[in-house]
């Protein structure tokens, strides 16, 4: 599980580094996630037809095969019934628990789909998309991440037939609200303190390390939101990830670069 935790990161850094590398377009290079491309957020239809066969049919490489095997009958969850209600630390540790069997449960449809998955898939999700603003909402530590495991769902769900037009449009609204709320417009970040950081030498200013949480988080929901304003926002026209530097580290940077440093 973790590698595969490790494999949906480097994939939203990667999809921010095209997108923060397309200087000469007033779009993205990153694109929302269209009706007739679904899914394409974490593993494309190639690539999962590739960890099917692999993992089914060649039962190579191991440890992919035990992974699967652990966590194959993994349940989803749906959100607590006092969810909304809950603060920090206890939506925290309350929500957790459900991110991480979501996620497995997700790995376990998209290597063996059946309509039983499907349709608990489809149950966990819409009751936690069917309404937007609680604090879990709001912060993703918060929320304890549960925002990377219900795009996927919505993702492997779309052309499943499990997800009615009123369930797609509730998770649509859905995640176009968490991007808008947690993907900041540049005119948020021009009202916000920095804090000056040293990197390679070269003085700079830059924003608390955990906005990245938020930021991943907001990414992911626009692509799938459909919402292309918001992709926009997310791998153009804000302030990129890399700014988002860890606040402690200040008080210790250097000036300048030198070797009593390295």
């Amino acid at each position: 599980m973790q590698k595969l935790l490790q494999k949906i990161r480097r994939s939203v850094v990667a999809a921010g580094m095209l997108g923060m590398c397309t200087t000469g377009s007033p779009e993205a290079a990153v694109t929302a996630i269209q009706p007739g491309e679904h899914p394409r957020l974490y593993f494309n239809t190639q690539e999962i037809e590739a960890l099917r066969r692999a993992i089914l049919v060649d039962r190579q490489p191991a440890y992919a095969v035990s992974t699967y095997d652990a966590i194959k009958n993994t349940a989803p969850r749906s959100k607590p019934s006092n969810m909304d209600s809950l603060g920090w630390p206890d939506s925290y540790s309350t929500a957790l628990p459900c991110t991480i069997d979501n996620m497995k449960a997700c790995f376990s449809y998209m290597i063996e789909p059946t309509t039983a998955k499907a349709t608990a898939l489809r149950n966990a999700l819409v009751s936690w998309t069917a309404r937007f603003g609680p604090y879990w909402t709001l912060d993703p530590q918060g929320g304890g991440h549960i925002q990377y495991a219900l795009p996927w769902m919505y993702d492997l769900l779309y052309n499943s037939g499990a997800l009615s037009a009123a369930d797609k449009q509730q998770c649509e609204s859905f995640f176009s609200s968490t991007a808008n709320e947690l993907v900041r417009p540049n005119s948020y970040w021009a009202n916000r303190g920095r804090y000056s950081v040293n990197k390679e030498g070269s003085l700079r200013y830059d924003y608390e390390n955990w906005r990245q949480w938020e930021f991943h988080a907001g990414a992911i929901a626009a692509i799938v939101s459909k919402n292309q304003d918001l992709v926009n926002r997310a791998f153009v026209t804000t302030v990129p990830e890399d700014h988002f530097t860890d606040l402690d580290l200040a008080q210790f940077a250097p000036s300048t670069l030198s070797l009593i440093h390295i």
